[in-house]
């Protein structure tokens, strides 16, 4: 068996994390003799181990919920993220484009026109929520920031239905088979029905720019098999980093953040001498403003149902924002 490498990631008694230089170089999937190294797969998450360990008063959230804090980042995280830079040409070749999105993301553009933004920068700032579940984020930070507009994507029909008593009577968009596509749930929130892989692809080739861009307690796929369903370990992360902005992701699990932290850093070293690659610009951009993860402290009003349930279960919350700057138009 080979020797592991320990990657020390985590300093006690302190909530900012900064992550040390020698994880940034290359791929180490190939063991050195006398340099120990972090296990392929994670563990199963873990509930909380007994209510004597929890804090008074702390709610017992199922397990699936609660995740092992000593696990660390997946010792592939950097070279995935550096391979789908480089293969993002042959991701979009190759990846359909459900009907249903492409419609959807007609009337997200048409529902911004009618509020004079182009998507590009001109007009009114626009701020993207992908994974919105219920729009309670989306319509909390619209409501914060009346002078944005804000488009909350999620890819479940069933979720975006509950938080209609939210949003009163919504103006509703159906395709030719009936499904519901956007909910108008405010002057300046709109509710979008979509796949986010399609959807941030069309808003890249499009040229949106955005002022921020929220991913908030994304499903973590926490097994060691499902790194690249992790969206920093996605071919579509570079997408991500295209459409610019403050990224703003939020986990209950710092090892998630971690890695987006270590993809971030893998994408930024990418060069390039035959095309210029708008997604190492940007990442590079971020490294270059600072960036750390960092707990932070939930109060209500709580951004999604998720946090507040870890609120309730009184367990730490992380934060991690990219500054990745305005880019300039790409093609894809």
């Amino acid at each position: 068996m080979a020797p592991a490498r320990s990657l020390a990631l985590r300093p006690a008694a302190t909530t900012v994390y900064l992550l040390p230089l020698l994880i940034l170089g290359p791929d180490t999937s190939s063991a050195k003799a006398g340099v120990a190294r972090p296990p392929r797969s994670p563990a199963r998450p873990a509930a909380h181990a007994s209510s004597k360990t929890e804090p008074a008063g702390a709610v017992r959230l199922p397990p699936g919920y609660v995740f092992d804090t000593s696990l660390l980042p997946h010792r592939d995280t950097a070279a995935t993220a550096r391979k789908y830079v480089l293969e993002l040409d042959k991701y979009l070749k190759h990846t359909p484009t459900p009907e249903h999105t492409t419609a959807a993301f007609g009337a997200a553009c048409a529902w911004l026109a009618e509020r004079g933004c182009d998507g590009a920068g001109g007009g009114r700032p626009l701020v993207l929520d992908s994974g919105c579940g219920t729009g309670r984020s989306t319509l909390l930070f619209a409501e914060q920031h009346p002078d944005c507009l804000v488009v909350g994507v999620d890819r479940s029909l069933a979720r975006l239905r509950k938080g209609r008593n939210v949003s009163g009577a919504p103006r509703e968009t159906v395709d030719d088979e009936g499904n519901e596509l956007v909910h108008s749930a405010r002057e300046n929130a709109l509710l979008v029905r979509a796949d986010l892989p399609v959807f941030w692809r069309l808003a890249a080739a499009k040229g949106w720019r955005l002022r921020q861009h929220r991913l908030l307690f994304p499903n973590p796929y926490p097994k060691g098999s499902m790194l690249t369903q992790r969206w920093h370990a996605h071919p579509c992360f570079s997408l991500v980093l295209r459409l610019g902005g403050s990224l703003e992701l939020r986990s209950n699990w710092r090892t998630y953040l971690d890695e987006a932290l270590i993809a971030t850093h893998a994408v930024a070293e990418v060069a390039s001498a035959e095309v210029a690659r708008p997604e190492v610009a940007a990442a590079q951009n971020a490294l270059a403003a600072g960036c750390a993860v960092v707990e932070y402290a939930h109060a209500p009003p709580f951004a999604s149902e998720f946090e507040e349930k870890y609120a309730a279960a009184k367990l730490p919350l992380f934060r991690l924002v990219l500054e990745l700057d305005r880019l300039a138009a790409s093609s894809l």
